[in-house]
């Protein structure tokens, strides 16, 4: 994990990530139902790459740090806590 959350942030300008590769699958899509004939339509809708890309590297630092805390790794808990909130603030200005 922490390879990951640290390659991330390599490919970051300003704790955003600067790149996407979410696939059809995770799509973000508006839901609407057709009464008359039961069935559900997805539409996609535009969401940038970069947010979904920057919502999952917040996580996955807030994870690690949640996970250091638990190993007893206190600094590193303490590091990648303080890195979630500066990706939490990015994120918040960018939206």
């Amino acid at each position: 994990m922490k390879g990951w959350i640290d390659f991330l942030g390599t490919q970051t300008k300003n704790y955003i990530v600067q790149y996407s590769k979410y696939g059809d699958w995770l799509t973000p899509s508006e839901v609407t139902i057709d009464e008359k004939l039961g069935r559900y339509f997805y539409k996609p809708i535009s969401t940038p790459g970069e947010l979904v890309s920057t919502w999952f590297y917040a996580l996955g630092t807030l994870l690690l740090s949640k996970i250091a805390r638990i190993l007893g790794k206190t600094a590193e808990a303490e590091e990648y806590a303080k890195l979630f909130e500066r990706i939490k603030e990015a994120f918040n200005r960018s939206s």
